[in-house]
Order: structure tokens, then C-alpha cells, then sequence
């Protein structure tokens, strides 16, 4: 029981991607004014003013007044822009930087995108203008970069962050940066440790024999095939994999067993491990684009089956003879956890490569409280 409780609180455990603080900031007149209390307010206030704590009262600078400012990591930039057929300066959050400089302007019922391509002058992205939607738009500023393919545009909505992270793809246009489906092939190399919990040895030691026995590391070889799902048009995906493992490891102990129900003589207690699972890793990852590679962290249960098991138990007595001892070491259905870290990379021009270091722990005998950790060293190949 006390394995699943710390199951299911893993599973209450969310990932969060932690990004460093940024000091805010104002413009005014070319001087840059750092350490003050600015205030995000309304999305449309915003765009009206820079609001500025100073003690106990608010200060609204004006687009007219205030060049730029920042805070959280979020960055707005006075502009002059047309809307509605009014020329007017305002405060416009800029989304993205690079090839194409993304910005959004949002007042209390609407909202419009603007863009400078190539450091060119400010131009609307209106959802739809005479008949062209943004999507068009986008498309056509796009097209010297290949990766961005039709099944991507397909994702991109009118709203602030689909729009942005479109754009920021298409600046980096490296394909392994952009969110797709992808397939491949798994190579595991695991380093394995057998544990029994601690309560199972101390109140089970004189009538569990599998608290007698020392359990070494083991390795051994898995492979398998994985696909990874993005979700929408963000860093997050689902990491899938179907992992055929066979494990094949004997581990004994001298002990003084009791013989034939009569006597306590010398023995080896051999226990043997012999299986055939098929291990079934549902992983939330969420990726990080470092300098021509993808770093990633993953987390998620793991659902193994049985397919086969030959596994034993038994005494190997000094006198030659044998006990065998009748009890289910291994359950046809198992349960775990885990998590691991790696990246993705260029093995060749043509060919990608991912890798990671993974550890998992899976209760292979829930009535024993029979666990087994793992850690893996995984390598695979996009196909």
C-alpha cells in the first residue's frame, strides 16, 4: 500500500518549467530605468500605460512618455500604428524577435496582430482582410522555411500564444525545434536493483524467504519503439513507448532452511528471475531548444504486462536434494514511475538521434511489496 500512496502522490506532482526572473524596467527619453515596481494591469490597460509604483501611489506614463518597458519576462514598445482608420501611438506587446518581429495590440473588445519583416516598416496581421485570413498571411511570410508545413499552419489560432510561437519557430526554423509527430526506435540499457520495502523485511523476515536473499545490480539489454505527440503547437508532447524487456537473473543465499517439514539444515536459496515483459512508458515531456539541439525532462507512469515468466524459487540442499517453494513472485500486470532527462540531436544530415538517462521504479509484486528500480540509459533513432 504504502508504494501506491507514494504512486498516486507522484502523480498529484505537476512539471514546471521555471524560467529566470527579469528585472523590470522602463524607457524614458533613452535612459533606461531599472529596479522600479512596474504593474501589469488589464491586457488593454496596458496598452494605454506604463503603470509605475513609487510608495504609496501609482504613476500612468503615456506611450507619448515612455519608450518601452518590461516586466515578467513580458516586453512593451511604444509604436505609432493605424487602426480603424485612426493613427494613434501605443503600447504594443512585442511577442517574438528575429526575422519577423511579432506584436499584439489589444483593446477592451478587440485585438490585432502587427509584424516588421526584414526590419521593414509596421504592418497589420488582421485575421481577415479582404478575404485573405492571417493564416495566408503567415504562410506567405513564411515560405522560405520549409519546416513550416501545412499540418502546422492547421494549429495556428488568432490568439497570443499560437500566433507567437509560430512565428518564433519560423525564426529559428530549425525542423527539430518544431513541434511534430514523430516515431522511432528505442535501445534501453538498464542497470537494475531488486528491493524489497523495509516493512516487508522487518515483519516478514522469519516467513518471506525473499527477504533472505541479497539482491545485486544487475544489466541487461531492451528494445523497443516510441512515438511522441506534441500538444497543440507548444514545447509539451506525450512521449510513448512499447518496450520489450526480458530479464534473465538468479540470485541465491546460504541459509538454514527447514527440511521436509522436519529438520533445520544448510541451503542455498536460489531465487531466478526469468521474464518477458512489455513495458509501457506514458511520459509528459516538455522540451527546451539549446543551441542547435532539444533538451527535454519527462515524467510519467509505467504500465508493464507479463508475457512470460519462468521465474523460481527454491531450496538447494546440501544433501543434494531440492524445495521447491510455491509463491507468485511476479504479477501479470505491474505499475511505476518514471522520469529522466536527455536530448535530441544530428547523428548524420539526414538521420536524428535522441537520448536519455532514465530512472524508474515498478512494483513487480504488489502482495510482496517486490520492487524494482531501474536505470536506463536509453538511445534511439527518429524513423
Amino acid at each position: 500500500m504504502k508504494f501506491y500512496s507514494f504512486l498516486a502522490a507522484t502523480f498529484l506532482i505537476t512539471l514546471n518549467a521555471f524560467s529566470q526572473k527579469e528585472e523590470a524596467y522602463f524607457t524614458k527619453d533613452s535612459v533606461s530605468n531599472v529596479g522600479f515596481n512596474v504593474t501589469l494591469y488589464s491586457p488593454a490597460e496596458n496598452a494605454r500605460y506604463c503603470h509605475i509604483q513609487y510608495d504609496n501611489s501609482v504613476k500612468k506614463y503615456t506611450p507619448q512618455e515612455v519608450d518601452e518597458y518590461g516586466v515578467k519576462g513580458r516586453v512593451f514598445v511604444a509604436k505609432k500604428i493605424e487602426y480603424k482608420n485612426e493613427k494613434k501611438r501605443v503600447f504594443l506587446e512585442r511577442l517574438t524577435t528575429g526575422k519577423i518581429v511579432l506584436y499584439r495590440y489589444v483593446t477592451d473588445n478587440d485585438q490585432l496582430y502587427y509584424y516588421s519583416n526584414h526590419n521593414k516598416k509596421l504592418a497589420p496581421l488582421p485575421k481577415n482582410k479582404n478575404g485573405i485570413s492571417y493564416k495566408e498571411t503567415i504562410k506567405k511570410l513564411t515560405g522560405d522555411c520549409p519546416e513550416m508545413t501545412d499540418k502546422l499552419f492547421k494549429r495556428i489560432k488568432y490568439k497570443r500564444n499560437p500566433m507567437a510561437t509560430a512565428i518564433r519557430y519560423y525564426n529559428i526554423c530549425e525542423p527539430r525545434y518544431i513541434p511534430t509527430f514523430k516515431t522511432g526506435l528505442l535501445v534501453w540499457l538498464g542497470l537494475h536493483k531488486n528491493t524489497l520495502t523495509e516493512n516487508m523485511k522487518l515483519s516478514t523476515h522469519t516467513s518471506n524467504p525473499l527477504a533472505d536473499l541479497s539482491y545485486q545490480f544487475t544489466t541487461n539489454l531492451a528494445f523497443g519503439a516510441f512515438i511522441d505527440i506534441p500538444i497543440n503547437f507548444t514545447r509539451h508532447s506525450f512521449h510513448i513507448e512499447a518496450i520489450i524487456n526480458r530479464y534473465n537473473h538468479e540470485f541465491s543465499e546460504s541459509v538454514i532452511a527447514n527440511y521436509n517439514y522436519v529438520s533445520m539444515v544448510q541451503a542455498d536459496l536460489v531465487l531466478k528471475l526469468k521474464t518477458t515483459t512489455l513495458q509501457l512508458p506514458v511520459m509528459y515531456k516538455y522540451s527546451i531548444p539549446y543551441d542547435k539541439n532539444l533538451l527535454f525532462v519527462n515524467a510519467g507512469p509505467v504500465l508493464g504486462f507479463t508475457i512470460s515468466d519462468k521465474s523460481s524459487l527454491q531450496y538447494n540442499f546440501y544433501n543434494g536434494a531440492t524445495q521447491s517453494i510455491d509463491k507468485e513472485l511476479v504479477d501479470n500486470i505491474s505499475f511505476g514511475i518514471s522520469a529522466g532527462l536527455g536530448a535530441e540531436f544530428d547523428i548524420t544530415e539526414k538521420y536524428k538521434g535522441i537520448t536519455s538517462l532514465r530512472y524508474t521504479m515498478q512494483s513487480i509484486n504488489n502482495k510482496e511489496t517486490f520492487i524494482q528500480h531501474l536505470i536506463a540509459i536509453n538511445l534511439g533513432i527518429f524513423i
